[in-house]
């Protein structure tokens, strides 16, 4: 696949059709085609992902850093589409996210002036989404962010207890934080859907 990634001319359809052969060569299973060529393939995918991500994660913002990642997945899964076995296109989806985004998700996230505390200040929506999107395909990506936005939350609120906490006038700093809950809980809506765990955090930390 090197010469595809490199934009060298490729013949698609001899390399599918090796591929196919391949998968043909065991009785009822695709070990021949996973030993020969599927396996060395997503080995040597990692490794020039996991590159890939450190070069590119120390330059780039995060939201340039989500899109290269998003435009990675969708280029490498079409090229497996076009080349490979069908079996294999699910796997190179799951090694170019670990690579690009799994393994890389705290730093995404705290990203200095514009990871997810940057663009929640900025109350870039779009950004925002996109990298709760992509980031939320697992589990514990999907905490790290949610987590990053509520200790943010929690902080905006601890502040105007700070400044108003000890005036007389208590009425004045329950209105700042119901005004405060509703600016961000119209943020979070529009940025995060109907996430549970986001609904959570708005009725808890805001």
């Amino acid at each position: 696949m090197s010469p595809d990634r490199e934009g060298e001319m490729v013949d698609k359809l001899s390399v599918k059709n090796a591929c196919l052969i391949l998968g043909k060569l065991s009785v009822n299973s695709r070990s021949v085609y996973e030993e020969d060529l599927e396996l060395p393939f997503l080995a040597v995918s990692a490794k020039l992902c996991a590159v890939e991500s450190q070069k590119q994660l120390a330059e780039k913002s995060a939201i340039d850093y989500i899109g290269m990642a998003e435009q990675r997945i969708n280029e490498e899964t079409q090229r497996a589409k076009l080349h490979l076995d069908p079996g294999t296109e699910l796997l190179i989806q799951q090694v170019v996210y670990q690579e690009l985004d799994a393994s890389r998700v705290n730093a995404i996230v705290a990203k200095e002036d514009s990871g997810v505390v940057t663009v929640l200040k900025n109350q870039r929506v779009g950004d925002l989404t996109r990298i709760f999107r992509l980031l939320s395909r697992a589990e514990d990506d999907h905490n790290a962010v949610t987590e990053y936005v509520s200790n943010y939350l929690r902080e905006l609120g601890r502040s105007l207890m700070a400044e108003d906490g000890d005036k007389a006038d208590s009425l004045c700093l329950v209105k700042k934080l119901i005004d405060l809950k509703d600016h961000y809980e119209h943020i979070l809506n529009a940025c995060f859907s109907d996430e549970f765990l986001v609904k959570r955090i708005i009725g808890v930390d805001v």
